[in-house]
C-alpha cells in the first residue's frame, strides 16, 4: 500500500511570507493524483479554509486520516468522514492498521493553554500518550509537534527534549512530524528514522511510504523524483541497519538541530545523521 503524508498544509485565505495559501487544496489534489496513494495522512495544521465538502473531495479518491495541530478548525475536522463512514480525525494514542503496519498518532502541541479552541498538552500529558502507544506497539509514529528546534519559533529546549525522549522510548521504524517550517529535516533518533515535513505552499514537501517495501520517500512539490529515499532493511528485527541504495549517498544532511536539508534537490539520495537531544 502507498501512504501519502502531508503536514502544515495551511489552507487559508491569506499570505504566508509572501506566498498565497488559498490554492492549497487544489495543489494537494494534484499531488494525490500524481502518486495515486490508497491512504492520506495529514499530521496537523490543515488550515481554517476547509469545509466538510472540501474534505469530501479528498475522501472521494483516498482514505483519509487527520490529526489536529495548532492551526486547525476542530469543529470541521470532527465532522469529516471517509467514504466508508469512518471518522477521519484520530484520537490521541489511537493506533490504526494501514497497509499491514501499525500507525500511532499524537495530536496537537505542547503548550501552556488552549488557543482558538485547540487543546494543548503538558509535557507529562504528551509522555502519557507516547507511553500508551508504546504499550500497543507502533511501526510508524505520526504527530504534529516536533523533536527539532527552529530559531524563528524559539521553542524551549525542554519541550524538544520531551518529544525527543518520547520517540526514544517508543522507537518505531519511522516517525513523521510537522510544525517546524523550512522544508525537510531528517535523521535518526536512536533506531528511529525521523522526518520533518512542511507541506505549506511556500515549501510543499511531503512523504510517501510504500508499506510493502518499508520505503520512505520525501518529495518536493511536483518533482518527478523524490529528493530523499530510505528503505528500512531491519524490519521486523528492529535493529539499526544502514540504508542500502544503488546510488551515491549525499553527505549534505545536517544535524536536525542546525541547518535544514534543501528539499529542492530532486533525485538526490541522502544518508541520515544521528540526532541528539537539545
Amino acid at each position: 500500500m502507498l501512504v501519502q503524508i502531508h503536514s502544515d498544509i495551511h489552507f487559508e485565505e491569506s499570505y504566508y511570507h509572501g506566498t498565497y495559501e488559498g490554492t492549497a487544496k487544489d495543489r494537494l489534489l494534484k499531488m494525490l493524483k500524481a502518486h495515486g496513494p490508497q491512504e492520506l495522512i495529514v499530521t496537523g495544521d490543515s488550515g481554517h479554509k476547509w469545509t466538510v465538502a472540501d474534505w469530501e473531495d479528498i475522501t472521494k479518491i483516498v482514505q483519509l486520516t487527520l490529526l489536529y495541530g495548532n492551526h486547525d478548525d476542530l469543529k470541521t475536522l470532527v465532522r469529516v468522514r471517509n467514504a466508508d463512514g469512518t471518522r477521519a480525525l484520530v484520537d490521541d494514542g489511537e493506533v490504526r492498521s494501514i497497509g499491514g503496519l501499525r500507525f500511532g498518532f499524537i495530536n496537537g502541541i505542547i503548550g501552556s493553554r488552549p488557543k482558538e479552541g485547540i487543546p494543548r498538552k503538558t509535557p507529562r500529558e504528551f509522555m502519557l500518550v507516547a507511553r500508551e502507544l508504546k504499550s500497543q506497539g507502533v511501526d510508524v509514529l505520526c504527530m504534529h509537534d516536533s523533536p527539532i528546534t527552529d530559531a524563528r519559533m524559539s521553542p524551549t529546549a525542554h519541550t524538544r527534549n520531551v518529544i525527543y525522549s518520547a520517540v526514544m522510548e517508543m522507537q518505531p521504524y519511522y516517525s513523521i512530524a510537522g510544525h517546524v517550517h523550512g522544508g525537510t529535516s531528517i535523521g535518526y533518533i536512536g533506531r528511529t528514522l525521523h522526518a520533518n515535513i512542511d507541506s505549506s505552499q511556500k515549501w510543499e514537501t511531503y512523504a510517501t511510504l510504500d508499506t510493502s517495501k518499508m520505503k520512505l520517500s520525501i518529495w518536493q512539490a511536483m518533482n518527478r523524483k523524490p529528493s530523499i529515499e530510505y528503505i528500512r532493511t531491519d524490519a521486523p528485527q528492529r535493529e539499526l541497519a544502514d540504508v542500502a541504495r544503488d546510488r551515491k549517498l549525499s553527505q549534505k544532511v545536517a544535524d536536525l538541530f542546525g541547518r535544514r536539508h534543501d528539499s529542492n534537490r530532486a533525485g538526490e539520495r541522502q544518508k541520515p545523521v544521528p540526532l541528539t537531544a537539545a
